[in-house]
């Protein structure tokens, strides 16, 4: 309220007197225009508070990265629900208060356009009164506002501090967990290059070995098949050898048994010795060693045994 203005028409002695009804009248229009008003303000925030509520949740489902991500998410999207719904309640105080302020601006205009007129008398102290005791309440209330909202605050800067250190932490470990993964990644990687080569290098080795198994069973195959055909041969030698001898027999000497028969006893045919052992007989005894006969002459043959 202005002071001197109303002291300067209480000495001009203009008439403070108070329309009571129109006073009344006007003060109830605008209380219920600022209760309307307020009411409707309320649901608006109620409402945006609730749409709020429903994005952070729908953000917790969505939220898949793991489970410690998910408890990080969810409490920082707890904290920013929080810190909408300080900041709807802070908003829906700072409307009130912007609507009080109106409303009390809007009285002092009037009570000003009363006292100008001179259709209404209030003694000052009243007036002063008035104005003291809703400036109070006003500064009360400001007052309590910015309490609540600044420990509000406090506590949720708190909580986003802690949150986002935990995050950090988190941060952190997963980066580490990454970089260890990697690593047992590109060793297992060279392990595998290693174990692939060994492979290549035992199934060659185990080729070659095959191969040479093969032939070496063509070699014992075949040394089976030449020993074979040495025995064979062998037998025919021996039996060659053995009749080699029996036909030996047949034409060597039967006396001397060395030379080989080359002379025919005549007349009795007989062809069973050598020329060197039938002229023995012939000038010892002049008889056939075999039948008695008495040898009239000796044919020579040329009778030849190449051993």
């Amino acid at each position: 309220m202005d002071e001197p203005l109303i002291s300067s028409q209480i000495m001009e002695g203009k008439s403070l007197s108070p329309n009571i009804s129109d006073v009344s009248s006007h003060t109830n229009k605008r209380s219920s225009s600022f209760t309307a008003s307020l009411l409707e303000e309320i649901r608006t925030e109620q409402l945006s508070a609730r749409q709020d509520g429903s994005r952070s949740r729908i953000y917790e489902f969505k939220a898949e990265d793991g489970e410690g991500m998910k408890q990080q998410s969810s409490s920082i999207k707890t904290s920013q629900a929080s810190a909408e719904e300080t900041d709807c309640q802070s908003s829906a105080r700072a409307l009130f208060l912007a609507s009080v302020n109106k409303t009390l601006d809007e009285s002092a205009r009037f009570v000003r356009q009363q006292i100008q007129t001179g259709s209404w008398n209030v003694p000052l102290e009243i007036l002063v009164e008035f104005q003291t005791m809703t400036k109070q309440v006003v500064d009360d209330i400001e007052n309590s506002t910015n309490l609540v909202y600044r420990k509000e605050l406090k506590r949720l800067k708190s909580q986003i501090s802690t949150v986002i250190a935990e995050s950090d932490e988190t941060r952190i470990s997963l980066e580490t967990q990454i970089e260890n993964l990697q690593k047992e990644k590109i060793k297992a990687c060279i392990d595998c290059e290693q174990l692939e080569y060994q492979l290549k290098f035992l199934l060659q080795n185990d080729e070659e070995e095959a191969s040479e198994c093969q032939h070496k069973k063509k070699d014992d195959r075949h040394q089976v098949s030449l020993q074979a055909m040495e025995e064979d041969c062998m037998r025919e030698l021996d039996a060659l050898h053995e009749e080699l001898r029996t036909e030996r027999g047949m034409v060597i000497c039967g006396l001397c048994k060395t030379c080989p028969k080359d002379a025919v006893i005549l007349p009795c045919l007989h062809f069973l010795y050598c020329n060197k052992c039938l002229h023995k007989i012939v000038e010892q005894k002049g008889c056939c060693p075999s039948c008695r006969v008495k040898i009239m002459q000796v044919l020579l043959c040329n009778v030849s045994l190449d051993m």
